[in-house]
């Protein structure tokens, strides 16, 4: 969780606001791991934090997310992680939080009923198609590529102007009051309300001009 959940629970609470609690379940699967990486690769490392999580997030106002992260498990080396937002009028497929683009999908209803149906008989000998009736939308603000130093450019500009800079500390204490909170709610079996409280930040801006940042 505090490797890889950073980008995905701050996504969450940029998507849905602020947070009111969470529930999660923890566990260390394997007391030792070998590395798989350099300088150290092969090396035999004792693991002395949890690596597998499944928890829940309670937003105020009244959204419920799953996040589930771990170590322990084989995942093809490249696919996407699931990120996925249900609504009453249908489900929107962010791309993941770990990357710098991606298309953003919506399947509505009646997109749904008018998707291809496949053959049950072959179902069972082809992988299912997932995203059958989603339909891509345009994306409406810019910096949808690799844009690594945009948090600090935002930062300075923010910094000039007066205003608040947008990755700002409510947002990160906001976050990892969230992932930490996972690990305390398993030990006590308990739903953990948070403390500290986060209001949404804009979306950047639209630019002409590359490099000029909104005044």
């Amino acid at each position: 969780m505090m490797d890889m959940g950073p980008y995905y629970v701050t996504a969450l609470v940029q998507l849905l606001g602020e947070a009111k609690g969470v529930m999660g379940m923890t566990k260390q699967t394997f007391p030792h791991r070998t590395i798989t990486s350099a300088p150290h690769y092969g090396e035999d490392i004792k693991v002395d934090v949890d690596t597998y999580l499944s928890g829940n997030i309670l937003f105020s106002n009244g959204a419920i997310a799953q996040i589930f992260t771990t170590f322990d498990v084989h995942y093809a080396r490249g696919a996407q992680a699931r990120f996925e937002v249900f609504g009453t009028e249908g489900t929107l497929v962010v791309p993941d939080p770990n990357t710098f683009d991606g298309p953003v999908m919506l399947l509505r209803p009646e997109d749904q009923a008018a998707a291809p149906q496949t053959d049950p008989a072959l179902e069972k000998k082809t992988a299912p198609q997932f995203y059958n009736g989603y339909k891509e939308i345009p994306l409406l603000y810019d910096y949808c590529v690799n844009s690594r130093a945009l948090g600090l450019a935002d930062m300075c500009k923010a910094l000039r102007t007066g205003r608040e800079h947008r990755a700002n500390y409510q947002q990160q204490r906001h976050v990892l009051e969230i992932m930490t909170s996972f690990s305390k709610s398993c030990k006590e079996g308990a739903y953990i309300p948070l403390q500290t409280s986060y209001t949404r930040t804009a979306p950047m801006k639209n630019n002409p001009m590359h490099g000029v940042l909104d005044d």
